[in-house]
């Protein structure tokens, strides 16, 4: 055959099943190299197999490309929340001076031809998050342990603004106390907040 069509072929094994499949099913395509498009929602099952990703909604392809390409890169707000475990942060804000400006915190540098009053959303991975003793301060409300991947992800909250972001796995961090929280600057992504689409 010159192509293969997988209709999510895995998803009544159980997880360990599941793994093992993935390792033959790579291990085939690699000696026999057949054109195959494989349908998933599993992200890992997708890096696992893919060379290319397409991010579908509705029927139409939103974006091509590598996992890491997607994941850095997405060109709007669907694509970056869909692509990444655990996903990312989305805040509401405003341009001001060419500033981006949120409800509690903001000062971000944005494109110089937004007007003052543009709405924007920004988006910030979980690994984007560090913590500062002079950042945002933010009320831990929940800590989750994730043993094989090396971190805890707290989500905290300020104001009604809730964010998730990754800290090492052996900090001693527990619920209702309040950490200060810086974000990457360039590792921000801005969106429009009318369209979706990906502004900077």
């Amino acid at each position: 055959p010159r192509v293969f069509l997988f209709d999510e072929p895995f998803s009544s094994l159980d997880a360990k099943l599941r793994g093992q499949a993935r390792i033959e099913l790579r291990r085939l395509l690699d000696e026999f190299p057949v054109t195959s498009i494989y349908v998933t929602h599993d992200q890992q099952e997708a890096v696992t197999l893919a060379h290319k990703i397409a991010v579908m909604r509705n029927g139409a392809i939103e974006q091509v490309g590598t996992y890491r390409n997607l994941y850095e890169n997405p060109i709007n707000v669907f694509v970056a929340t869909f692509i990444g475990t655990p996903t990312i942060n989305l805040f509401e804000g405003v341009v001001n001076n060419h500033l981006w400006q949120g409800e509690h915190f903001g000062g971000y540098r944005v494109r110089g031809d937004l007007a003052d009053g543009t709405k924007v959303i920004i988006g910030v991975r979980p690994e984007a998050i560090q913590l500062s003793d002079d950042g945002i301060p933010a009320r831990v409300e929940s800590v989750t342990p994730y043993y094989a991947e090396r971190f805890l992800l707290l989500e905290v909250r300020t104001g009604q603004e809730r964010w998730k972001m990754q800290v090492a796995p052996d900090m001693q961090v527990k619920v209702g106390e309040t950490v200060h929280t810086v974000f990457s600057a360039n590792t921000l992504l801005f969106f429009d907040s009318k369209t979706g689409v990906r502004i900077g």
